[in-house]
């Protein structure tokens, strides 16, 4: 019976969605009975009570400040290429005091300037309580000297979460998380700003009672952050638990003295020194690659700075070669172990036959296995100074093999080069399609082939988004109110085969690129 409930509670949801055209939101009890259909958020928050749910129809509301009661469900639906969206247009933070749960929603617009020291959150402040982000929702361009994106005390990021373009002037440009935070599945927090942090901040207030933890896991990505004085995941006090686990940590760009990771800080005012609990750290089977500008390797992770000295533990990692020298610093003091780490076995069969294999193995240092789908997405590279290869680049499966088939030249003696690009994850250039129709001339798609992700840079506001596969058939449409420097979508789940992209701008122009997903 519940479940009949429920299943009826989400059809009267998504049925007064669909018919409803005008801007609307739609208070129901947390027993599914309606309360009232309003025009504006805040509108609908003043006659909430705990428990409730909220449903937005998918349009633009221009808003800030907001003010939630406890365990208030904003359940904004994506409908067509129409999102809902929740803009305060620069005049303060979006949600003030938000805790429960916000999916399916656009957060962005947020501007809150507190004065120097000011730790406020300019897209979603949750103070002493718990958030859950969840379901597809964006946090995206908010600017605050405190938090530019998500300040939260408790909590679950997870459900295809984008944290994107935020920026914080003193802290940090992602996640603030002040005790105890869960990111996971599929979130990605990327091309953020921050002076402390410029992804993640884990830093204490509340006393010395207060455990920080911050657990990290399940296809994170850290990508693309700028932090102007430390680095990407700031640690900030003497107790807090950190684990790391299947992270993809990559071309964030940090100064070279304090760590393109994770840099643990003096408490300083946060969190007196306690000498019963320390930090306790530790990073399992991620990727971690975070070079300087001109791709020279700098300090990963830095452990000290006046803490207590620091636990931690690292295994299973790809830091990009095969040599971890200098890629870790520990101060004196620190318990630091690192039993083993990622490297590449190449080998090859005797070219006795046409179609021989040449393969590599990611697996530890010490020649033992690495769990399954460690580092899905690595590519291996190939090329030889005679014959062919049917496809040069690889990559690597479920059982963290790369492997391509080699056609053996007919005569003459030839050598083989195969490589791990450590490169893999960096939204570059190769295999980059133009578009040449009048509107689109700096629009630029790429990789091609492409496997996982699609990146599109330069488009410009207002366009519409359509892929469709070798049969005419539609397989992804969307819609983008603002500018987009540089969007990146999801084609893991197409099948491999050709596709067409057309691209309309607001003069209703067409600009198209064909793309082959592998």
């Amino acid at each position: 019976m519940k479940t009949l409930h429920t299943t009826l509670l989400f059809l009267m949801f998504t049925f007064k969605l669909l018919i409803c055209q005008a801007q609307s939101v739609t208070v129901y009890s947390k027993t599914g009975v309606l309360k009232g259909t309003y025009s504006t958020v805040a509108a609908a928050l003043a006659t909430t009570a705990d428990g409730d749910s909220l449903l937005l129809s998918a349009h633009t509301f221009n808003e800030s400040r907001l003010k939630g009661n406890y365990s208030v469900v904003y359940q904004g639906t994506i409908v067509g290429i129409d999102t809902t969206t929740i803009d305060a247009m620069g005049n303060g933070s979006v949600f003030d005091r938000c805790l429960g749960k916000i999916r399916d929603v656009i957060i962005q617009g947020g501007k809150f300037i507190t004065g120097p020291g000011g730790s406020a959150g300019s897209g979603i402040v949750s103070p002493l309580g718990f958030l859950h982000l969840t379901g597809n929702t964006i946090i995206r361009n908010n600017l605050s000297q405190g938090t530019g994106g998500v300040l939260m005390f408790d909590g679950i990021i997870d459900g295809n979460v984008k944290i994107v373009n935020n920026v914080g002037t003193i802290y940090v440009g992602g996640v603030y998380a002040n005790n105890d935070v869960v990111i996971k599945d599929n979130v990605v927090i990327a091309n953020n700003f921050g002076n402390t942090g410029s992804a993640i901040a884990l830093l204490s207030q509340g006393g010395t009672s207060i455990k920080k933890k911050l657990r990290i896991e399940g296809n994170v990505q850290i990508t693309g952050n700028i932090s102007d004085s430390s680095c990407t995941i700031y640690l900030g006090n003497s107790g807090c638990k950190v684990d790391i686990i299947g992270a993809n940590i990559a071309h964030n760009i940090t100064p070279t003295k304090k760590g393109g990771t994770i840099y643990t800080s003096d408490p300083g005012s946060f969190l007196p020194i306690d000498s019963i609990r320390r930090p306790d750290i530790t990073i399992k089977n991620c990727r971690i690659f975070n070079p300087k500008s001109d791709f020279s390797r700098q300090t990963e992770i830095y452990l000290g700075f006046n803490t207590i000295p620091v636990k931690c533990h690292t295994e299973g990692c790809w830091w990009g070669n095969s040599d971890t020298t200098g890629l870790i610093v520990a101060e004196a003091g620190t318990d630091f172990t690192m039993p083993n780490w990622a490297v590449a076995n190449w080998y090859g069969k005797p070219f006795s036959s046409a179609g021989t294999a040449v393969s590599a193995q990611m697996m530890l240092n010490t020649g033992a296995a690495l769990p399954a789908n460690t580092f899905p997405g690595l590519e291996g590279k190939f090329s030889a100074t005679a014959g062919s290869f049917p496809s040069p680049t690889a990559v690597i499966n479920s059982g963290n093999l790369i492997a391509s088939d080699y056609y053996y030249p007919a005569s003459g003696p030839f050598t083989i080069t195969a490589s791990i690009d450590a490169d893999t994850f960096r939204a570059n250039n190769k295999g980059a399609l133009g578009i040449k129709e009048a509107g689109f001339e700096s629009v630029k798609i790429y990789p091609n082939p492409a496997s996982d992700f699609l990146h599109i840079s330069h488009l410009a506001a207002g366009i519409t988004l359509h892929i469709y596969d070798a049969s005419g058939r539609i397989v992804l449409q969307q819609g983008y109110l603002d500018a987009q420097d540089e969007l990146r979508i999801s084609v893991a789940h197409l099948p491999a085969g050709s596709y067409i992209i057309n691209l309309y701008n607001q003069a209703d122009q067409l600009g198209t690129a064909k793309f082959v997903k592998e």
